[in-house]
């Protein structure tokens, strides 16, 4: 009899036991974490004109800036496209966009054709940074223009959006759609193009509009944005839309501070929420979804006690495996916490099926699979559906240590039989 599987996977945050602890970059902690980027198993933290790489799992940060000449300037974006890490920067001291093929270590930058606003003596820098569909790369810049290159490009170029869209709040993209979604107080406003910018169309949507950064889900359909609420005042509202902006549903609501960044991979929503100066304001800062974002839990826990400012924002976002990296905006570093994956499933074997057991898990590096047929073979699928490793089991062996943290579906097949089980790698 053929196996039926039916798989409930949820998160438990535990706000209870789980607490923010503090990485100093470069031993200092006045050097902030403005961007935070994973890139497989290594991670990055953009900072005030320097680049911090982590290749064991966030333990220690080595300083990777060579060929960064931006000073003062904070880390406003990275991205990757093929095997070019871009990150740009802005603020104090020079406007500098660099990318680098060697996971950081050296830098190259990659500026030409930059375009300046007309009798202004400094170039304006790129707030935003995007890629679309691993092939363009496009710079929103904090006033006038947006420009977009391909890596093999030798300079960037201005891309001809509408004239009353040069400054957009944000811009995403659908398939070979980009779309550029303009700042209002009233309804939202979009305009959108499938050739690089030689034809728009417009359309006005429905719902609270969009005021800042558009922030996509990286494994779903959803977008998430940020709006101030002006018939109540101090109310920041976190938005949503399911149809490519044409409607925004409000799903989270805050008093007082606004929406900073939006972490959102297929069912896991993480949002921070502004710094204030309020020693009292310390719940609902950083908040998590399961259900991307039907409903929240807070996981501020005790951040306010290991930022070195209390109201200094979390600027980034990011996950790795089951761990959540936040960067500091004007200071700290760097704060992590984990958020407790917990698997559970119903399974409805015949006889012959049951008797698999898997072992250690939770697991480092590999686990020992027992009681499997002697012909069977092995494959592992991420919480997003793609096969990450396959194979056969010498010794009834699964290496595991290619693979990053977190939770997986191990599925062993035979000729007369499939099962699963949830393994989840430490």
């Amino acid at each position: 009899m053929q196996t039926i599987l039916l798989i409930v996977l949820f998160v438990l945050a535990s706000t209870a036991n789980a607490q923010w602890t503090r990485i100093q970059l470069g031993g200092s902690d006045f050097n902030p974490g403005t961007y935070v980027y994973v890139d497989d198993q290594t991670i990055y933290v953009g900072s005030m004109g320097m680049i911090f790489r982590s290749i064991d799992g966030g333990t220690t940060f080595v300083k990777t800036n060579n060929g960064i000449t931006d000073g003062l300037s904070s880390c406003t974006g990275m991205v990757k496209i093929g095997d070019r890490l871009y990150a740009s920067f802005g603020g104090n001291g020079s406007r500098g966009v660099y990318y680098s093929v060697d996971q950081g270590a050296s830098w190259v930058a990659d500026s030409a054709g930059w375009t300046g606003v007309a009798g202004v003596p400094v170039l304006p820098f790129a707030r935003r940074l995007h890629q679309w569909n691993d092939k363009y790369l496009f710079a929103i810049l904090e006033t006038n223009f947006t420009m977009f290159k391909r890596p093999e490009d030798q300079a960037w170029k201005v891309f001809p959006v509408p004239s009353d869209y040069r400054t957009p709040a944000d811009m995403f993209f659908d398939g070979d759609t980009v779309f550029v979604c303009q700042t209002s107080t009233t309804v939202p406003m979009t305009a959108y193009t499938t050739d690089l910018g030689e034809t728009w169309n417009y359309r006005q949507g429905t719902g609270k509009s969009p005021l800042a950064n558009i922030w996509m889900n990286r494994t779903g359909g959803e977008l998430y944005a940020s709006n101030a609420d002006f018939a109540m005042w101090g109310k920041e509202w976190l938005l949503r839309s399911t149809n490519n902006g044409m409607s925004w549903d409000t799903v989270l609501p805050r008093n007082t501070t606004s929406v900073k960044n939006v972490y959102a991979d297929g069912d896991i929503v993480l949002v921070s929420f502004g710094g204030s100066f309020n020693a009292a304001d310390s719940v609902n800062k950083i908040m998590l979804s399961i259900d991307r974002g039907n409903t929240w839990t807070d996981i501020s826990a005790n951040y306010r006690s290991v930022v070195a400012f209390g109201f200094h924002s979390v600027a980034s976002l990011a996950l790795y495996g089951n761990t959540v990296f936040a960067g500091i905006d004007l200071s700290t570093g760097v704060i992590t916490r984990t958020i407790d994956i917990k698997p559970t499933s119903v399974t409805y074997d015949t006889e012959a099926e049951q008797g698999i057991t898997v072992f250690p898990n939770p697991a480092h590096d590999r686990v020992h699979v027992v009681g499997s047929p002697s012909d069977a073979a092995y494959h592992i699928i991420d919480l997003h559906g793609q096969r990450v490793a396959e194979g056969s089991m010498p010794d009834n062996i699964i290496d595991m240590s290619a693979m990053r943290p977190g939770l997986y579906t191990l599925v062993i097949q035979a000729a007369t039989s499939t099962q699963y089980r949830r393994i989840v790698r430490l």
